[in-house]
């Protein structure tokens, strides 16, 4: 591998790439060629705060992985209105690749969502059947998509345990979170309205504080959306 620090970071304001270029030849003829874009940045959580190449940062997200909106030539206010939003979450798995590649270019957070959902459609009683295949799902998901700088944290779930602690689905919970962070330790994990599976998560998320998150919400009473 190559040790190197990059001399210009990936952030909002100017999302910086890079280009990898791999070729293979044969015989002094170009068989092949692939190109992957990347970027250099740091995002970590410092007690109850985001941080982005050292700088706090906080996340106004949009909902859903179908497009990011409209872009009005002033970048400094597509970043830090609330309603347009800084990021966006791709729900239920549904991350189009070219949203996040756009996502690198135009300096927007994104966090994939990966397609695992409903603990009716999961149950923990018959997770020896289905958690194998979610795990290699999951496996090939995370690799899809961790070469992305914008990709600043993963979403494991959407709405499926909302916050329960029940032994047989915080089992099946750790063993997803676990193989995630296997795969990419660099990143922090969420689960949205899963609060924070007993502590396996490093984020809490409530989802829906101020109303259909029940008695939880009261125990939050400034939380926002997330905190």
């Amino acid at each position: 591998g190559l040790d190197c620090i990059a001399p210009q970071l990936w952030d909002l304001h100017r999302p910086v790439l890079y280009d990898a270029v791999a070729q293979l030849w044969r015989g002094g003829r170009l068989e092949d060629e692939q190109a992957q874009s990347f970027g250099f940045r740091e995002f970590e959580i410092r007690g109850r705060d985001f941080y982005l190449n050292g700088r706090k940062v906080t996340l106004f997200r949009k909902l859903g992985c179908n497009g990011l909106g409209r872009i009005d030539g002033n970048r400094d206010r597509l970043s830090n209105r609330v309603f347009n939003g800084n990021s966006f979450r791709g729900v239920y798995g549904l991350c189009n690749e070219e949203n996040i590649r756009a996502a690198d270019r135009m300096g927007f957070m994104s966090v994939p969502e990966l397609g695992w959902h409903c603990a009716d459609s999961y149950p923990a009683e018959a997770r020896d059947i289905w958690l194998p295949n979610v795990l290699e799902s999951f496996t090939r998901f995370v690799k899809q998509h961790r070469n992305h700088p914008s990709v600043v944290m993963w979403s494991l779930t959407n709405e499926t345990y909302w916050g329960r602690n029940e032994p047989g689905e915080m089992a099946a919970a750790k063993a997803i979170a676990e193989q995630v962070a296997k795969l990419d330790p660099t990143r922090p994990t969420q689960g949205d309205g899963e609060v924070n599976w007993n502590g396996l998560l490093p984020i809490i998320n409530l989802h829906y504080p101020e109303g259909t998150a029940g008695t939880l919400r009261l125990r939050y009473t400034n939380a926002g959306v997330t905190v």
